[in-house]
């Protein structure tokens, strides 16, 4: 019955449509059919603005971030990581927008801020850094999540939790994918 509340709660958070919302009362559209339709901070970026970024940002971090305080709460970490995971299911999979929904960056950014700022503060560099050097979003994401593992190892070791870090880093990449077909062709816009 735990593991049920945890990923109820978790999910429930996670799908909650922020982007879609901010679409919604700032310009009246749907930014699924904008931009690259993904409900997501940086749509929201290229479509709205950077005031609309850092609200969308800022809430879609904190829906794992609540997941797993709320979760690790009542019932302790393991579960409260299970709920953080379950709202990032439930960002990029939004039962209210048709199960599309973002692509889970800023989202596994609340739960790992909420399991260990260390490995956020390490990871939001490197997302930095490449998006920098780069100017694209995707590469920037896609490569935080590829070191996420390691980043996770160096701090805490090889415990049973690391495979939880590949699973969130693999996550993410998935939701990648289209990103990463247009990359190999040269197709990816820049993000600025």
């Amino acid at each position: 019955m735990r593991i049920f509340i945890s990923l109820l709660v978790g999910y429930s958070l996670g799908a909650i449509p922020i982007a879609y919302i901010i679409g919604k009362v700032q310009k009246g559209i749907d930014l699924r059919e904008h931009g690259s339709g993904n409900l997501g901070a940086t749509n929201v970026l290229r479509n709205l603005g950077l005031v609309s970024f850092i609200i969308c940002a800022a809430f879609d971090i904190l829906k794992s971030y609540l997941a797993f305080r709320l979760i690790g709460n009542f019932f302790g970490d393991n579960l409260g990581i299970l709920a953080g995971f379950a709202a990032v299911l439930g960002h990029c999979y939004s039962p209210f927008m048709n199960f599309k929904g973002g692509k889970g960056v800023a989202t596994s950014g609340g739960l790992i801020l909420a399991f260990d700022i260390r490995l956020l503060i390490v990871s939001a560099l490197i997302l930095l850094i490449v998006l920098l050097i780069t100017r694209r979003m995707s590469l920037a994401s896609i490569s935080v999540a590829l070191a996420f593992p390691f980043i996770y190892y160096y701090f805490l070791g090889f415990d049973n939790l690391f495979f939880g870090a590949i699973l969130l880093a693999g996550f993410v990449i998935f939701k990648h994918k289209d990103n990463i077909k247009r990359l190999l062709k040269g197709e990816e816009p820049k993000l600025f």
